[in-house]
């Protein structure tokens, strides 16, 4: 713990604070140093003395973060079938707290209709979809990493041919 004078300058007194948890089965706090050893999860409330003054505080004991969703930035993609560029999709990782954890090993994985799309890994973060030139419909596939898994639907078009074509407001 750090104390702090009137004009706000470490303090180097004589007298020290103390500290104090108020609820010994969530978590132990060493009188002198403040630190704090977890018992188990939970809110626990902390006393600080500080020569007369006193100041509680509640303080919680959280599990570490861990990945419970994977998020694609598109749900459903259409490609058309003469464009063999294809498209890349970021993939974002979110904590059982709901907060941005990347994701570091994803995998996927062909669900329906496989034949008209290819899709791949590109970087921890995100996978490219390809179209299969001449072939069109709607597939999904499947991005996971462990057992957290997101689909993505993918919707391949037949490229349609162009008729004709005039350019209004020019002169010849």
């Amino acid at each position: 713990a750090y104390t702090k004078d009137q004009y706000n300058k470490d303090y180097k007194g004589e007298v020290l604070p103390t500290f104090e948890s108020l609820d010994k089965t969530v978590a132990l706090v060493d009188r002198t140093t403040g630190k704090i050893t977890p018992a188990k999860e939970g809110k626990f409330l902390v006393k600080v003395t500080f020569g007369k003054i006193t100041k509680t505080v509640e303080l919680a004991i959280v599990a570490d973060a861990k990945l419970d969703k994977i998020e694609a930035k598109k749900s459903e993609v259409t490609l058309s079938n003469k464009v063999a560029a294809g498209e890349v999709i970021s993939v974002q990782g979110f904590d059982q707290y709901g907060n941005k954890l990347n994701t570091t090993s994803i995998a996927v994985k062909k669900l329906t209709n496989g034949e008209v799309f290819d899709v791949s890994v590109s970087s921890p973060t995100s996978v490219k979809v390809t179209p299969v030139a001449g072939k069109s419909g709607t597939g999904s596939f499947e991005i996971s990493q462990g057992d957290v898994k997101t689909v993505v639907t993918v919707v391949v078009t037949e490229a349609g041919a162009v008729n004709g074509y005039t350019v209004k407001g020019f002169e010849a």
